[in-house]
């Protein structure tokens, strides 16, 4: 997932990219929640892929 992040001093900000595997997507929070505990809010998301190894070792959910 890449995601946009805004820089708390100046107006901008950057891009992080993040992968890991997604626990839930809280709608009313308009967020989605990764196993590892960080969260993305659906507006700064960019860009998705889904991997068929995912980096974590587990494998993908049927």
């Amino acid at each position: 997932m890449v995601y946009f992040v805004s820089d708390e001093r100046k107006e901008g900000g950057f891009l992080q990219t993040l992968r890991g595997r997604v626990l839930r997507l809280e709608g009313w929070k308009r967020e989605i929640v990764f196993v590892s505990g960080e969260r993305v809010g659906i507006e700064a998301i960019l860009q998705i892929a889904m991997l068929d190894n995912p980096p974590d070792g587990n494998p993908p959910l049927p």
